[in-house]
């Protein structure tokens, strides 16, 4: 079982089907988005089933709708990961 991170920039919503479909897995997987939170690109179906598989999402952007990270978080945090996926 792998300890995975998807950052998640400009192609959030392929990060997103991405992150749930690695889930067939059974890895460990936290989303980091760290650009401002496109809409357009993301459906509710996605959010919802992140929200079902209890996958976490954290944003630098603060005053997201997601749980916020700094950046120097983020870097600090990226560390305890296996595995890197940038989108």
């Amino acid at each position: 079982m792998a300890n995975i991170a998807v950052v998640a920039r400009d192609k959030q919503g392929e990060a997103l089907r991405m992150s749930i479909g690695l889930t067939v897995l059974n890895d460990s997987l936290d989303i980091f988005l760290t650009e401002k939170f496109k809409k357009e690109e993301i459906t509710e179906t996605q959010l919802e089933v992140i929200r079902d598989l209890n996958l976490k999402i954290y944003s630098t952007v603060s005053g997201s709708q997601f749980e916020y990270i700094s950046p120097e978080a983020l870097a600090d945090k990226l560390l305890e990961y296996e595995k890197i996926l940038p989108y």
